[in-house]
C-alpha cells in the first residue's frame, strides 16, 4: 500500500529554475537522494530505515508547482516530510539571503557540472594569490596569449600602430587564397593576430568584460569551446565575403561570446531582473558595433559569423542546462557545432572560388607570352616571326586587362598598372624594330622599357 500527499504552489516572483535549484538545495540538506531533475521536474528518494521509504516529486507547469510525497508504508512520514519541505522552503524564500544564495545554487546545479561540487578545489581557488584568474582562468589565458603574440610581432619589427598587410599575412592573418591552398591553421591563428595597438586594446578589454561574466557561469570548458568555434566560424564567414583582403583579430570570437550571453539572456536560466537589465545593455552594444562594422576598415562578415555561432552555442548549452543529467543532450551540445563547422569547412573548400589562384595563372600566362614574343623579336628579318611576336604582345595585354579587373590590394593594382605600361611599350617598340629612320625613337622606348622593368621586376 502506498500513501501520497500532494500540494500545489503558485510560483510568484520566482521562476522554475530558481525553484528547482532551491528545492535541490533544501532536499540535499535534509538527506534526500536526488534521482533526476531538469528545469521543470525533480525526483528524489529518502530511506530512513526498513520501515519506510519516501519518494519526492516536483512538476512545474505554467508557474504552478505540484509537489508530491509518496511513502510505501507510512502515511505519517510522507505527510511529515512534505510539511518539513514546505516549511523549509517558506523560511528560505523569505530570508534576506535568498537572492544571493539562489543564484549561487542555480549556477552550481544548472550551469556548472550539476551535483558535483569539489569543495577542496573551491578552497584552493579561494586561497589562490592570483585572484585575477579566479573563476575566469581561460579568459585570462587567452588575453595573455594575445598580448604575448602581439609583443613578439612588434619586437620582430611589425608596426606598433599600423602593420603592413604583408606582415599580417606572414604572422597568420586570415587570407582566402592561402587558406584554400591548405593553410587551414590560419582560421584559428588569425584570432591571435591584431592590427595595431588600439586594435588589441579594444578587443582584450571587450573579451575581459564578457569573459568574467560568462566563464564562471557556464564553466571554463564550455567557454573555451564556444570561443574557438565562434572564432573559426567568424574566419570562415570572412573568407566567404572577402576573397583578397586579409583580416585578423579576436573580435569575431568575442562577438560569439556576446551572442552566447544574449542567447542565455533570452531563456529563464537567469533571474528575470538580471536578464532584462543585461539585455538592455548587451543588445544595443551588439547592434551599435555591427553598425560601426559597416566601415571599410572593419571585417563585419567575421563579426556576424562569430555572433551567429555564439548564439547557436548559447541555445545548445541552454538545452543541456534544461536537462543537466542527460548525457546525450550534453554530448549533442558539443558535437552539433563541431559537425556544422566541419561541414562548412568541407563545402567552402570544395565550392569557394579562389580568384587569387586565377590571378596567378594569368600572371604565368603573361610571363609566357612575354618570353615568346621577346624570343621571336630576335629574328628581325622574318616578317612572320615579328607578326607572331605582335600576336603574343596582344595576348599579354589582353590577359593583363583581365587581372586589372580583379580588385585585390593596392600593391597588386600598382603592379598591374606598371605592367600594362610595360606591355604597351613592348608592342610600340615592335613597330620600329626594323625602321632605321626612327632609331632614336626606338632607343628612347628601349630606355623606358628598361626603367619600368626594374620597377616591376617582371622580365629579364
Amino acid at each position: 500500500m502506498t500513501y501520497n500527499h500532494i500540494e500545489h504552489i503558485e510560483l510568484v516572483d520566482i521562476e522554475s529554475p530558481e525553484f528547482i535549484a532551491s528545492s535541490l538545495h533544501l532536499l540535499k540538506k535534509n538527506n534526500w537522494i536526488i534521482k533526476n531533475f531538469n528545469y521543470e521536474k525533480l525526483e528524489a528518494e529518502k530511506s530512513a530505515d526498513d520501515y519506510f521509504n519516501c519518494r519526492f516529486k516536483i512538476e512545474i507547469t505554467d508557474n504552478n508547482a505540484t509537489i508530491e510525497c509518496v511513502s510505501e508504508k507510512n502515511n505519517f512520514h510522507a505527510k511529515s516530510e512534505l510539511d518539513k519541505f514546505l516549511n523549509s522552503y517558506k523560511n528560505f524564500l523569505t530570508s534576506t539571503e535568498f537572492d544571493a544564495i539562489v543564484s549561487e545554487i542555480k549556477y552550481h546545479y544548472f550551469l556548472n557540472n550539476p551535483i558535483q561540487l569539489d569543495e577542496e578545489e573551491n578552497v584552493k581557488v579561494e586561497n589562490n594569490v592570483l585572484r585575477f584568474y579566479k573563476g575566469h582562468k581561460v579568459t585570462s589565458i587567452i588575453i595573455l596569449l594575445n598580448v604575448i603574440v602581439f609583443a613578439v610581432m612588434v619586437f620582430s619589427g611589425v608596426g606598433l600602430f599600423m602593420p603592413e598587410t604583408a606582415d599580417v599575412i606572414k604572422w597568420g592573418g586570415n587570407f582566402r587564397p592561402l587558406i584554400l591552398d591548405g593553410e587551414w591553421w590560419r582560421l584559428i591563428a588569425c584570432t591571435f593576430i591584431h592590427i595595431g595597438l588600439l586594435h588589441i586594446i579594444f578587443n582584450m578589454w571587450a573579451l575581459y568584460n564578457i569573459g568574467i561574466v560568462i566563464e564562471p557561469m557556464i564553466g571554463s570548458g564550455r567557454f573555451v569551446f564556444a570561443y574557438f568555434v565562434s572564432g573559426i566560424v567568424a574566419s570562415l564567414n570572412s573568407i566567404v565575403w572577402h576573397y583578397a583582403t586579409p583580416s585578423a583579430g579576436a573580435s569575431g570570437a568575442i562577438f560569439g561570446m556576446f551572442g552566447l550571453f544574449a542567447a542565455l539572456l533570452t531563456t529563464n536560466l537567469l533571474e528575470k531582473g538580471f536578464r532584462v537589465a543585461m539585455l538592455k545593455s548587451v543588445m544595443p552594444m551588439i547592434i551599435l558595433n555591427l553598425i560601426l562594422g559597416t566601415s571599410a576598415m572593419i571585417d563585419n562578415a567575421g563579426h556576424i559569423g562569430g555572433l551567429l555561432a555564439g548564439v547557436a552555442c548559447g541555445y545548445l548549452f541552454a538545452w543541456h542546462y534544461k536537462f543537466p543529467q542527460n548525457k546525450i543532450i550534453n554530448f549533442l551540445s558539443f558535437i552539433i557545432p563541431v559537425l556544422i563547422t566541419a561541414i562548412s569547412v568541407f563545402i567552402i573548400f570544395k565550392k569557394l572560388p579562389n580568384p587569387y589562384k586565377e590571378y596567378q595563372t594569368i600572371m604565368a600566362n603573361i610571363y609566357s607570352y612575354d618570353s615568346k614574343a621577346i624570343e621571336l623579336e630576335q629574328n628581325i628579318n622574318n616578317p612572320d616571326s615579328l607578326k607572331k611576336a605582335g600576336y603574343y604582345w596582344d595576348k599579354a595585354i589582353e590577359e593583363n586587362n583581365k587581372s586589372m579587373k580583379m580588385e585585390f590590394n593596392k600593391e597588386n593594382t600598382e603592379f598591374n598598372e606598371k605592367l600594362a605600361y610595360y606591355l604597351n611599350l613592348r608592342k610600340k617598340q615592335l613597330r620600329y624594330i626594323k625602321d632605321t629612320s626612327n632609331k632614336q625613337l626606338y632607343n628612347s622606348i628601349s630606355k623606358s622599357i628598361d626603367s619600368v622593368m626594374n620597377k616591376i621586376k617582371f622580365s629579364q
